[in-house]
């Protein structure tokens, strides 16, 4: 696979990308998708491609659950989204301040990509106070006995150094920690009987 920088920034992409229009969400779903992302990277391919219309949101979701089941570094691909045609409000379309940033938030989100790294808040801080500005001050992680790393190792030196606060969420893991699954039966008024939490469940037990 060949690479080109992506204008004057220094990224490198590769010169194919795979975008998930059509695809993701219309004919392949999460598991589709981890073989056909898979299949690109062995390949060479670093650069993928979405949008915020394409399956009404879902693309995203799909393309954000396969990466992260597939356990990729984040920083070995470059990952883009487009954003316009966001839903049928007054406000959730066009390119507006508001709906440019609503949208992009609202992509990421869908991405699984919305959560800084340790890194990437110390590279804020340091531009903001050249610019005299006022840095991040708190961050939401996800916290609990299953997941304490980004909480307890990665963001360690941001609590001294910057006064990063936390609020942090699921700290009962979505419910898991509390022991009603252990049986192997899930309870009807859990949120794990819902459809779209099915595929959560299998993972964190």
């Amino acid at each position: 696979m060949q690479y080109r920088n992506l204008g004057r920034s220094g990224l490198k992409v590769s010169q194919l990308s795979y975008g998930a229009w059509v695809s993701f969400g219309n004919q392949l779903d999460v598991k589709e998708a981890k073989s056909l992302l898979q299949c690109c990277r062995d390949n060479g391919v670093n650069f993928f491609d979405n949008a915020e219309v394409y399956a009404n949101g879902r693309a995203e979701e799909i393309m954000g659950q396969a990466i992260r089941e597939l356990g990729w570094k984040r920083s070995d691909v470059v990952v883009s989204t487009k954003i316009f045609w966001g839903g049928s409000g007054p406000n959730d379309k066009g390119l507006s301040r508001k709906h440019i940033i609503e949208g992009t938030k609202a992509s990421l989100k869908r991405l699984d990509m919305d959560e800084w790294s340790a890194q990437q808040i110390t590279e804020a801080w340091g531009v903001a106070e050249r610019l005299d500005l006022v840095g991040p001050i708190v961050e939401q992680p996800e916290y609990n006995l299953l997941s304490r790393h980004k909480v307890e190792c990665e963001y360690l030196p941001l609590y001294s150094n910057y006064g990063i606060g936390l609020t942090t969420w699921s700290p009962l893991a979505s419910g898991v920690l509390t022991g009603k699954y252990n049986k192997g039966t899930i309870p009807q008024d859990s949120r794990f009987a819902l459809e779209n939490y099915k595929v959560k469940l299998l993972i964190a037990v």
